[in-house]
Order: structure tokens, then C-alpha cells, then sequence
């Protein structure tokens, strides 16, 4: 059968998919596209995330948000508030690039944390409902990676053995692709002392899926001339300070991967390698400032194709 493409925009992000069937199932793909992404796209106006976070409640209409919301609790509470879905109002409060930190008092940053608590909203399987004034929801650390195993899962039951699907930076490959060979994508990998010697390398991704969060590329630089990500630690209501530029995680579902990515650059380097060690179906590598070179860690099964 002839290979299927399909690509858009959706949840903020422009993707690609690709499958090998018949063309029929692709109305029902981009079907479930749109649905999640009027669910959970925060940028969109009419969507159900936006309407809770204008108004405080909202009734689903599918049931995504839903779902998607307590895969996140899982996360959190299984590493101890590293990532958090209700991390919005401590976002818009430090500003795009921490333009706002100078107003970003220890009292002020308390007070957000406190507010940023999941037991401040109620959910259930018809409706969220926040408890106090200004809670807000976002789950871009993992809405991407949910969404992507939806589709694969849909595929896989209507038989589909060969696909690749990307959103972003977040993807999964079965099979093979149209050029029958492994699929394969861009990681960033520096080498040497400085950026200028960083290069491009490839890894395989056969039958599993990948994430990567954060780029070394772009970061902030602080009082002290030290290099940054652009992340915020919900433990702390403050931008990380591990030293971690990037994270680029396989997994067995992108959910995993995708959450997994994020959890790797709020925790520390030591503690990243052992969530990733301990766990015989997750392969990582990491982007770390060593002492204001670049370095980088990665597990025995992340090998490149180059």
C-alpha cells in the first residue's frame, strides 16, 4: 500500500505523520487532532484549557483534558513535584525569558507556589473547577507526547504496522518509512570546548519514541555570567539551576518520553542518570554546562547512526 502524509499545525507546534494504508483512516486522524487540540491547546481562546483558566471551570466536552490531567498528576506525584500542570500563574508571572524578575520577591514567589498547589482544583470526569482565585493549568510538558501515542494507538489497532508521527520536537516511529529504513532524528550533540564545535548527529528510533526538551542554544544568562535554561523548578517557583541545557529521552510511549524530557532538566544531572539507569526501557542523553564548557551524558543504549 501507498504511504499517507498528513501535516498541520496543532497544540502550538507544526506536525508530520505518516502511515502506510489506505486513505480513509486519515479523516479520523485529523479528527482526533482537532478534538485534542480544542481541548488542551492553551493558545487557542475556545479551547477547554483557555476557558478554565478565564473562568475558573469548564465541562468537557471530550474526554482529553481529562485524561491528560491526570496523566500528569501521576507524573508529579511519582517525582515528588518536579513537573506540575498547575505551573501557569508562576509562568506568566516571571515574564517571557524572566523578563519580570526583578519583582520576584521571595514573598511574591511564596505566595505563587501556594497558589500553584493541585489540591487548589477540582476534577473529575465531567468538569475541573479551580478553589481559589487565579488558578491556571497548562500542560504543554506532556500534551504533545499524550496526543502522539492517541494517534499510534489508533493506528496500531486498525492495523497499521508502518507510521511515524511527529509534533514538535516530540515523536514516534513503527516500522519503516517510505526510503525502508530506520527512522531517524536530529539530536543535538556538542563536542570540544565551545558551541562553535558543536555538530549534528543522528539516532535511531525503531518501534519506540522520542522527546527532547530544552536547547542548548537558548538559554539566559544570570548576574553571574552563568548559563541557564528556560524553565522554571515548580518545587522552588524559581528558573532551574542545575546546570542542564537539554534532555533527549527514548521511551516505549511518547508520554513517557515526553514528561521524562521535562523531569530531566528540573533534576539534578546525578539524579536524571539514575531515573534513567534504573529503568531498562528508557535510553537519555543530556546537555549540561561543565564549568562553562559544554558537555554531555547519555545512557549506554543512546547510540547514533554517525
Amino acid at each position: 500500500m501507498p504511504f499517507i502524509y498528513m501535516e498541520g499545525k496543532a497544540l502550538g507546534v507544526f506536525y508530520s505523520l505518516s502511515f502506510q494504508g489506505v486513505a480513509h483512516f486519515e479523516k479520523s486522524l485529523d479528527s482526533m487532532i482537532n478534538e485534542f487540540d480544542l481541548a488542551l491547546n492553551y493558545n487557542r481562546p475556545d479551547s477547554e484549557i483557555s476557558r478554565f483558566n478565564r473562568n475558573g471551570y469548564v465541562e468537557f466536552r471530550t474526554p482529553f483534558l481529562y485524561q491528560v490531567l491526570e496523566e500528569s498528576r501521576k507524573y508529579s506525584d511519582s517525582y515528588n513535584g518536579a513537573v506540575s500542570h498547575m505551573m501557569l500563574p508562576l509562568i506568566l508571572a516571571w515574564g517571557q525569558d524572566f523578563a519580570n524578575k526583578r519583582l520576584m520577591t521571595e514573598d511574591r514567589i511564596t505566595e505563587l507556589i501556594s497558589l500553584c498547589q493541585p489540591e487548589n482544583i477540582e476534577i473529575n470526569r465531567q468538569f475541573a473547577k479551580a478553589k481559589k482565585e487565579g488558578v491556571m493549568i497548562n500542560l504543554s510538558y506532556i500534551d504533545k507526547g499524550y496526543l502522539i501515542d492517541l494517534l499510534a494507538e489508533y493506528l496500531l489497532k486498525n492495523g497499521i504496522r508502518n507510521f511515524q508521527i511527529e509534533f514538535g520536537t516530540d515523536a514516534i516511529s513503527y516500522g519503516k518509512n517510505p526510503k525502508n529504513n530506520d527512522h531517524r532524528l536530529v539530536t543535538i550533540h556538542p563536542e570540544g570546548s565551545g558551541e562553535s564545535k558543536s555538530i549534528i548527529k543522528e539516532t535511531r528510533l525503531r518501534n519506540s519514541a522520542y522527546s527532547s526538551s530544552g536547547n542548548f542554544e537558548k538559554f539566559y544568562v544570570d548576574e553571574r555570567g552563568f548559563k541557564h535554561s528556560h524553565l522554571l523548578d515548580p518545587r522552588t517557583g524559581k528558573p532551574i539551576d542545575n546546570k542542564i541545557l537539554s534532555a533527549h529521552v527514548k521511551a516505549p510511549t511518547c508520554t513517557k518520553a515526553d514528561a521524562l524530557a521535562t523531569i530531566c532538566m528540573i533534576l539534578s544531572l546525578e539524579e536524571s542518570q539514575r531515573i534513567i539507569t534504573s529503568d531498562p526501557t528508557l535510553e537519555a542523553l543530556i546537555v549540561y554546562n561543565d564549568r562553562g564548557k559544554l558537555n554531555t551524558w547519555r545512557s549506554k543504549g543512546f547510540d547514533f547512526t554517525n
